[in-house]
């Protein structure tokens, strides 16, 4: 038996729809990662998924801002820029957390889920194009499945939530 672990990102670039392959070299800015799921759940994967679709239906985009380079990971040898405060983004990643531990996801490393925990960008050579003080619109979010473990296999999206748009909302009270 393998493992299967689910990462919830925004990805640079219009949104996919669907099953479809990933590309490490794009900017993804993590919002909640390392969810841990037998391969066979099925049930747990769909309640998360349909989670998600609510989640991004009420939800509004939003900016984000990179701050200056710290190290993270378990052993702090990756390198990443964390997003400035965004309440925002705080909000996504608590609503993401509360549904992944209402379907039975285990969350297997803790720096992702305690109250330090900011949005960031992990980079390496070919993404590092991005800067502190950077800025850009949050206006969806993908959940990411790496299969047999991480690093171990394949990894895909399994799908992206496009975010309602501010200037949509804004038109609903007109």
């Amino acid at each position: 038996m393998t493992d299967d672990y689910f990462v919830m990102h925004f990805m640079d670039g219009a949104p996919l729809p669907g099953p479809h392959p990933y590309d490490p070299n794009n900017l993804h800015v993590t919002f909640l990662a390392y969810l841990h799921m037998e391969p066979e759940d099925n049930k747990g994967l769909e309640a998360l998924h349909e989670g998600l679709k609510e989640i991004s239906s009420v939800l509004t985009e939003f900016e984000l801002k990179l701050g200056p380079v710290k190290m993270f990971g378990l052993n702090n040898n990756i390198p990443v820029r964390a997003c400035e405060e965004s309440s925002r983004a705080a909000e996504l990643h608590v609503l993401m957390l509360q549904l992944a531990q209402k379907n039975g996801f285990l969350l297997s490393q803790q720096q992702f889920t305690d109250e330090n925990f900011k949005p960031h960008v992990t980079f390496n050579a070919s993404n590092n194009r991005y800067v502190t003080g950077d800025e850009f619109t949050v206006n969806s979010f993908t959940l990411v499945r790496h299969q047999n473990g991480l690093g171990n296999g394949p990894v895909q999206v399994v799908d992206s939530y496009p975010l309602r748009s501010f200037s949509s909302t804004f038109a609903e009270f007109f």
